[in-house]
């Protein structure tokens, strides 16, 4: 059956639980109502689980080493030794149709060979399809057997307090389950959530009470510091989650073959050391849809269609998840008077047809930003170098 883990931040679950219990006049009753509660999530694992596989991916290289490594500093050429190296990699995937697989692109990413397994033992070779590297997702299609999809969710109601259950690979073990419930939803459109993924659980699915597929694992975010939020990697915070509801279109692309064209903005934005809560914009890209709509270095975003974002991660999420073509309103404060911006989001151009000086030039419809503005900038720099210091010297040490 795996490992089925009642999350600590899940407290919530296990209060009612206890009222419940509490509340009961026999201990047969009592045992009654935990029996139940349990079967209930054992019977939604088992419905799931045929949708769940462990992908494991094959990466192999060569490291050269110096034949003499107690001379490595002298000035005599040394014959370098060729060293193979084969290293596997393992993760979740989730089953989308009979032949194709949903996994995390850290997973599968420069690998050699891959190979599912099913809940059942079985193994099967894969092949990589195509990728999304926007929000690191990778396609797989499997030839030699057909698979048994997930249950998409009929309607995307998610909110505060709906159930949330997880089934996955945490390092072998599959499939491994965590349940807790739905914090919230966050204003770029992510779920926290309180099920407690385990290391390794990276690209796991989210299902809901009645055994629907609702997201996928995507990182954990530290509280202390919502900018180191890093997106395939694992902490000691809470959950964060890919509703699928924002990944139908992705998904569609990926199925297709064809690349997906998230809107993009052409803007860099930072938080105020002063006031983190402020998203300030640090450049733009000439005539890029930001600037031709007016927007200009040191404006603050308040609101992003209506949407109070917090910080910059959270406005780029947000933006990534609308598509080329799509119409945003950005509530901006610039000095003292605050202005209502209408973007029209469009397709992100390929690196080398960026111009090498994203500011553009001043005009009266594109004022200076105010000298506090500026200043707010170079704190937001120094501290960004500070931090980018420290990590240079722990790598020395």
């Amino acid at each position: 059956m795996g490992l089925i883990h009642i999350a600590s931040p899940a407290k919530l679950s296990l209060v009612l639980l206890s009222l419940l219990i509490a509340e009961s006049k026999t201990d047969a009753r009592a045992g009654g109502l935990l029996s139940g509660f349990e079967k209930e999530i054992i019977e939604i694992v088992d419905r799931v689980k045929p949708s769940v596989v462990t992908v494991s991916a094959t990466l192999s290289y060569t490291v050269k080493e110096i034949e003499n490594s107690e001379n490595r500093f002298s000035f005599r050429r040394e014959k370098p030794l060729a060293r193979p190296i084969q290293m596997t990699t393992i993760g979740t995937g989730i089953v989308v149709d009979a032949h194709h697989i949903l996994t995390r692109l850290s997973v599968i990413q420069d690998s050699d060979s891959i190979e599912i397994t099913l809940h059942d033992g079985r193994k099967y070779p894969a092949d990589k399809i195509t990728t999304d590297r926007d929000w690191g997702f990778g396609l797989l299609r499997v030839r030699d057997v057909e698979l048994a999809p997930a249950r998409l969710a009929k309607e995307f109601a998610i909110q505060a307090g709906c159930w949330a259950i997880t089934v996955g690979n945490s390092l072998g073990v599959a499939p491994s389950v965590s349940f807790g419930m739905i914090n919230g939803v966050r204003p770029d459109g992510l779920l926290q959530i309180s099920a407690e993924a385990a290391a390794g659980s990276i690209g796991s699915p989210v299902f809901n009470a009645q055994g629907e597929w609702i997201g996928v694992i995507a990182a954990k975010i530290s509280p202390a510091d919502e900018n180191s939020l890093a997106f395939g990697q694992m902490n000691d915070a809470g959950t964060l989650a890919f509703p699928v509801e924002l990944m139908v279109d992705r998904l569609a692309a990926l199925r297709e073959g064809r690349e997906y064209r998230p809107g993009w903005m052409g803007v860099s934005a930072t938080n105020s050391p002063a006031r983190p809560s402020d998203i300030i914009i640090s450049d733009l890209v000439i005539n890029g849809p930001a600037a031709q709509a007016g927007l200009a270095v040191g404006d603050v975003v308040k609101h992003v269609d209506n949407r109070l974002l917090t910080s910059a991660v959270q406005m780029a999420r947000y933006i990534s998840s609308r598509r080329v073509g799509d119409t945003i309103t950005l509530d901006v404060q610039r000095g003292d008077s605050t202005l209502v911006l209408a973007v029209v989001l469009a397709d992100k151009p390929k690196r080398e047809s960026l111009s090498a000086s994203t500011k553009p030039p001043l005009t009266a419809a594109t004022p200076s930003p105010s000298a506090a503005s500026r200043r707010e900038l170079i704190r937001s720099r120094l501290k960004q170098m500070e931090k980018e210091i420290d990590i240079l010297r722990q790598l020395l040490e």
